[in-house]
């Protein structure tokens, strides 16, 4: 039996707006987690960024009950997973708490680049964003998943299709490139 060899070219590309390196990265390797925040700041500087967002402003304005959080500017504190662990095993609190036990997970992010989510201006997208990573391995407990790469891509659907976040379509596009190679 004969092996074929293929041969892989590459196109140098250049989108504004996109660290395309970062985003191959991380869909080659997607329990490499910094790459995604990397693709998510490099979005953050895109020129055509208003155009991107426009359909999150859109979601995000319809929202009565996210305005209210906003206004007040609610950034609860993360939990240690002990303190979720110690509460009634009939709640979310313990339901999440055990999800990150599980798991080996920790909502401190050490050594991971999210400097993007805390910028000094807090408009409503910036809000958003940090809402975004405290709710999302309560989202993983909610939806029921673990926290495999096609888990994580549910995820990313579930809030793509809340918020139609144009970052939450790169992620998922690199599942399904993921997924098929």
């Amino acid at each position: 039996m004969q092996t074929e060899v293929l041969s892989t070219h590459s196109i140098a590309m250049n989108i504004p707006g996109l660290d395309l390196d970062s985003l191959m990265k991380f869909t080659m390797n997607p329990t490499d987690t910094q790459p995604i925040f990397d693709v998510q700041k490099a979005m953050l500087g895109a020129p055509n960024r208003i155009q991107m967002i426009a359909g999150v402003l859109e979601s995000i304005d319809a929202a009565e009950n996210f305005k209210e959080l906003y206004n007040k500017r609610y950034i609860p504190d993360f939990p240690s997973t002990q303190k979720l662990l110690s509460y009634n095993k009939e709640t979310l609190g313990y339901a999440v708490g055990k999800h990150l036990s599980d798991n080996s997970i920790e909502l401190d992010f050490t050594g991971l680049d999210v400097s993007m989510f805390y910028s000094k201006e807090m408009s409503h997208l910036a809000y958003l964003g940090i809402r975004g990573i405290r709710i999302h391995d309560i989202l993983h407990t909610l939806l029921g998943l673990g926290v495999t790469p096609i888990d994580e891509y549910a995820v990313a659907t579930f809030t793509l299709a809340q918020f139609k976040s144009p970052y939450h379509m790169v992620l998922v596009s690199s599942g399904y490139i993921h997924t098929a190679f």
